[in-house]
């Protein structure tokens, strides 16, 4: 019983952690990404 509650709290951790981490990657890549789309709509486009 304290194996499995050791174990669960062991695993919650670790998922708020992965969930953290990917939420930290995501915000990066967002900004990134709405730069790039950004300079994309500025630029000014050669074939008109």
């Amino acid at each position: 019983m304290t194996f499995r509650r050791i174990a669960t709290s062991r695993f919650i951790q670790l998922q708020s952690i992965s969930i953290h981490w990917l939420w930290n990657s995501f915000n990066h890549y967002r900004i990134i990404f709405i730069l790039y789309i950004w300079n994309t709509i500025n630029q000014p486009h050669p074939q008109r």
